[in-house]
């Protein structure tokens, strides 16, 4: 490994590990904003919701075999492409239909290509007596992350008004 690598793996793992889950969420933190622009009722948003977890839930499971079959940077760039090519769709303001589509998807690429990879990719990353640290600095790291990318984000729409 190149010197600094190390250190660079870990900040990608937090910063993916915080990021991916924001789109699946969005409807959390932007509820009426985008039941104006959807035009969906309360249940539908609540059946968006509830298809993420059912998936999620499904999909879980074998995300464990598929990690221990392929690597994890491949899995980690499937699951990141993934949920950003639902991310582009879903930014077209599509059908109710086509949403729930999206947001199956994204409980594949979240719980089960990305999860389990996640997990694998830190415990390889440090050594056995180190494995307490390295996912300490996971959950750090990802809480880190989304406080700093959170906040630039509200400076942002605070700007644009």
């Amino acid at each position: 490994m190149a010197p600094g690598e190390s250190k660079l793996t870990m900040v990608l793992l937090c910063v993916s590990g915080s990021l991916i889950y924001w789109l699946p969420f969005i409807s959390e933190t932007y509820y009426v904003p985008m039941q104006d622009a959807f035009g969906f009722t309360k249940t539908q948003i609540g059946f968006l919701s509830s298809t993420f977890g059912l998936v999620s839930l499904i999909t879980y499971f074998p995300g464990g075999w598929l990690a221990d079959r392929v690597s994890p940077r491949k899995l980690i760039s499937l699951a990141l492409c993934g949920t950003a090519a639902g991310g582009f769709g879903f930014a077209t303001i599509p059908s109710f239909t086509v949403c729930l589509l999206i947001y199956g998807l994204w409980g594949v690429t979240t719980a089960c290509i990305f999860w389990s990879a996640l997990i694998k990719a830190t415990r390889h990353w440090a050594t056995e007596a180190e494995q307490g640290r390295a996912f300490g600095l996971l959950e750090g790291g990802r809480n880190a992350s989304d406080m700093v990318f959170g906040a630039m984000l509200l400076a942002l729409f605070a700007f644009r008004g």
